[in-house]
């Protein structure tokens, strides 16, 4: 088949009828009613541009695809004692090397201050900590802050601590109506504040751990949840020297989702009680 080729003045009419089309389409559909600033459809590919933050980390960054997406909904998945929170804290300490804010919300009430210092992190400025009771209060706490975009990047740390209030309620777990409500509130959660992070550009890092299960085939890990996240990074201890509590442990970091650019990409890092040892060589 041949190919046609557009003059420019055919181009031009063109983009003015998918414009016209565009705001016939925003006409009727009225106005956003997720409260958003600028119509539902649009076609200006300037407005669809996904600039990239730091990990703080080069090979990170280089396995990412040149960097995380800024807001965007990103995940960090592994077993404990893996990195998960120490490649947080990074991202974190590079967001307000920018200028931006971070909201860390600590499901787990583990955040240490003393280990954000030495990772870069700024906590008596440009750093906001959250200790929710509920998974509810969290997901609406991290909206407002969306909505508000004052801050570059939202932490929650982690997903499988927060308990719904009505699991709280009802004390016990396998109650009608109460198993399966923590995934459902997030699933929910993801799909309303996805248009909210792209319009403040405010990352979501969302830090998981795979849970496993138990089928007739056998047993097999996976995520806790099932929600939406443009980069997944998963975080595996390969090496740990058990003689020297002080030494580091080698950690690999597998993107093993990417929808900026090419998944399974690798990288290692060396994590001490000092920090992440790549970043620390960086800034020497």
């Amino acid at each position: 088949m041949g190919t046609t080729t557009l003059t420019v003045d055919e181009k031009e009419a063109n983009q003015q009828g998918l414009l016209a089309w565009v705001e016939s389409i925003n006409e009727r559909l009225g106005e956003d009613p997720r409260s958003l600033p600028g119509p539902v459809l649009v076609i200006h590919p300037e407005s669809m541009d996904t600039p990239k933050i730091s990990t703080g980390v080069p090979q990170l960054d280089y396995i990412a695809g040149g960097g995380l997406p800024a807001g965007r909904i990103i995940e960090i998945i592994g077993r404990p004692n893996t990195g998960k929170s120490s490649i947080a804290t990074s991202i974190a300490a590079a967001i307000q090397e920018e200028g931006k804010n971070v909201l860390w919300v600590d499901a787990e009430n583990g955040f240490n201050p003393d280990y954000a210092r030495k990772n870069a992190l700024d906590i008596d400025s440009q750093f906001s900590l959250l200790k929710p009771c509920f998974y509810e209060d969290t997901l609406k706490v991290i909206e407002l802050a969306a909505r508000s975009q004052r801050f570059g990047l939202i932490v929650f740390d982690s997903l499988v601590m927060m308990l719904p209030s009505k699991d709280w309620d009802n004390k016990t777990y396998g109650e009608d109506g109460v198993v399966g409500i923590a995934p459902d509130l997030l699933q929910g959660f993801c799909t309303q504040v996805i248009p909210l992070l792209f319009h403040s550009q405010t990352t979501l890092l969302l830090i998981n751990q795979p849970r496993r299960s138990i089928t007739p085939y056998g047993t097999y890990d996976h995520s806790w949840h099932n929600h939406p996240v443009s980069i997944c990074l998963e975080t595996t201890q390969i090496q740990e020297e058990a003689d020297d509590p002080y030494s580091a442990i080698q950690v690999q970091v597998e993107v093993i989702k990417n929808k900026f650019a090419a998944p399974y990409q690798r990288t290692k890092l060396h994590i001490t009680s000092n920090g992440i040892q790549e970043r620390q060589l960086l800034a020497a």
